[in-house]
């Protein structure tokens, strides 16, 4: 008999409601199917991804920088050339030699050598500065002395790719193109007496000496983040480091040399990957909440009053001071740091000193171009090249003869150079 009139269909008991065979058990089934093929899919791709990272021996277990010392001397190493700024070549047997015979080891460097063989060389002063003697300044001659750390000294780069010294050899080249008696014995000679590893105190007991010593026209203080005086309380393990990485934390080595980012790998390369982003955006947030704190205007208070104290040394001494802010190679396009420059800027041109603020110039470059290495944030010679000719042109009108070294004049007053330039200057 066929169904009664008005009734629908009849369901088989295994028939869902939309006609479908198999019911809620069904569903369940096609669920864990699928989930069954997501899971699959997921354990071959870290399979492959484990493959292709032994293959490529990635991540690098380390170190990336390597650094022998010796009397008066010392040589980093790295162990890859992004930038081309490396100028000696370990792989040539004869300069590995000779550069060993300057170590306080020579056995370290031809042991450790092919982790790190791409490497720059440093010959310091008897005060440990990387220069030449210093000697009394000649006469004719206008003397240009900065102040900083590891991003004035020209950590990881060349003596010649140094801000301070690109910045001689311009001035230098524009002195003699502007000079209208060329008979005239005129020269400008610029002082790196950056340390690498110091600090604000140190730095102070730098401008002493060469307020003192070497009778400077011009003194720049190269300030960096790290160098505030620590007004606040850092939190107990806290993993700040100003280069973002947590590599640098991993420091190893002997009294004569040092090995940055060597870890232990595990047994999966994935987990290694996975391990080492973490800790990199655990250091990265660290630092940056921590820099960030340092240079709220309580904070900055003491740092900036001993800033004010070595202007006022300077000017009594007779020589120009500039205070000239180097930014981090972070984010720089949109500086998490911005608001700590402008702050710096302007306290100090509300205590008349003269302030020269490079992230505005380096901003227009990508992080890529403007650091030294992928695991080192220092400057690269595109970043120490704009700040050298960010430098000039500020300090032009201090060589002689030229038709801004008229000291009747002051300079203009703070806030009317352009932004473009990241120029600020005060009344001296």
């Amino acid at each position: 008999m066929g169904p009664t009139e008005g009734q629908g269909p009849v369901r088989s008991a295994s028939t869902d409601s939309h006609g479908r065979r198999g019911g809620r058990g069904g569903r369940v089934r096609v669920a864990l199917a699928r989930l069954g093929l997501v899971l699959a899919a997921t354990v071959v791709g870290l399979g492959l991804g484990e493959v292709a990272l032994r293959f490529a021996d990635l991540p690098n277990a380390g170190p990336f920088l390597q650094e022998f010392r010796g009397e008066r001397f010392k040589l980093m190493a790295y162990d890859s050339n992004p930038s081309g700024a490396f100028d000696l070549d370990l792989h040539d047997e004869a300069l590995r030699e000779q550069l060993a015979g300057r170590l306080a080891d020579p056995d370290e460097l031809r042991a450790h050598w092919r982790a790190t063989p791409y490497a720059v060389a440093f010959e310091l002063d008897a005060q440990g500065f990387r220069e030449k003697t210093l000697e009394p300044k000649p006469p004719g001659t206008t003397r240009i002395a900065i102040l900083g750390d590891s991003f004035t000294v020209g950590h990881g780069l060349p003596n010649a790719l140094a801000y301070p010294r690109l910045l001689e050899a311009r001035l230098q080249r524009q002195l003699e193109h502007d000079r209208a008696e060329p008979s005239l014995a005129r020269s400008v000679e610029v002082l790196n007496l950056g340390r690498g590893n110091t600090d604000l105190p140190e730095i102070v007991r730098s401008a002493d000496f060469a307020l003192t010593h070497l009778d400077p026209d011009v003194l720049v203080y190269g300030y960096f983040l790290n160098d505030p005086v620590p007004t606040l309380e850092r939190e107990q393990g806290s993993p700040v480091h100003d280069m973002l990485d947590a590599g640098w934390v991993s420091v190893g080595g002997s009294r004569s040399m040092t090995r940055i980012g060597e870890v232990a790998r595990g047994r999966s390369r994935v987990f290694d990957l996975v391990r080492r982003f973490v800790a990199d955006r655990r250091v990265t947030e660290a630092t940056i909440a921590w820099y960030q704190r340092l240079h709220e205007p309580e904070a900055w208070t003491p740092t900036r009053r001993r800033i004010e104290a070595m202007a006022k040394v300077s000017r009594s001494h007779g020589a120009r001071f500039v205070l000239l802010l180097l930014p981090l190679p972070y984010e720089i396009a949109h500086s998490p740091f911005a608001e700590a420059h402008r702050a710096m800027r302007t306290a100090a041109e509300a205590s008349g000193i003269e302030v020269v603020d490079a992230l505005p110039a380096l901003a227009k470059f990508s992080d890529d171009d403007l650091r030294l290495h992928p695991r080192d944030r220092h400057p690269s010679p595109t970043y120490t090249r704009v700040v050298a000719e960010l430098l000039a042109d500020v300090l032009a009108g201090a060589l002689p003869g030229s038709p801004a070294d008229d000291s009747s004049d002051p300079p203009p007053a703070a806030g009317t150079a352009s932004p473009d330039a990241g120029r600020a200057r005060s009344p001296r």
